[in-house]
């Protein structure tokens, strides 16, 4: 399986703990990742310019919607430069879930290498995984996670790791 990714800026990779960030979302207001404390939160690193990130965006919509109730957030974060483009992306492409605009700053707490990257963040506040990339299957890793964290079952902390022994 062929995994597609646009390059970004080379940037040291997060362990452990969350890093909290406040970040604006379409409308200017100030959304902090403390937040969505006491949720299962996947932290999507994306742009309107990013083929893979692009095709994974109906599949975010869909998991999004599916677990939302159960206490699962998804949380774009733009790296388009223009808020006025995301809005006519984000409406065009009928999002549901809350899109933010990244910054230097967030990018470098994160690591952020290449794009679509997608942390997986339990109730606890802890990265529990990171997915790079999108092809075909992804998705259904993604909601195995999901469901996992939802059950507060523990995750392999690998990339593309499954569930522990």
């Amino acid at each position: 399986m062929a995994i597609a990714a646009c390059d970004s800026k080379p940037r040291e990779a997060i362990k452990g703990k969350a890093t909290d960030f406040t970040l604006k979302d379409l409308n200017g207001n100030d959304v902090s990742l403390s937040d969505f404390r006491g949720k299962v939160v996947m932290l999507d690193f994306w742009a309107t310019w990013c083929p893979p990130c692009v095709k994974a965006i109906p599949e975010l919509i869909a998991l999004h919607e599916k677990y939302k109730a159960r206490g699962f957030e998804v949380i774009g974060i733009s790296m388009d430069q223009s808020v006025a483009d995301v809005k006519y992306f984000v409406n065009d492409r009928n999002i549901t879930y809350t899109i933010l605009m990244s910054d230097d700053k967030v990018e470098k707490q994160y690591g952020v290498i290449t794009i679509p990257v997608t942390f997986m963040i339990d109730r606890s506040g802890k990265v529990v995984k990171k997915h790079l990339g999108f092809a075909s299957g992804v998705g259904e890793q993604m909601e195995k996670d999901i469901r996992l964290l939802l059950e507060d079952m523990p995750l392999d902390i690998r990339e593309g790791g499954g569930k522990k022994g």
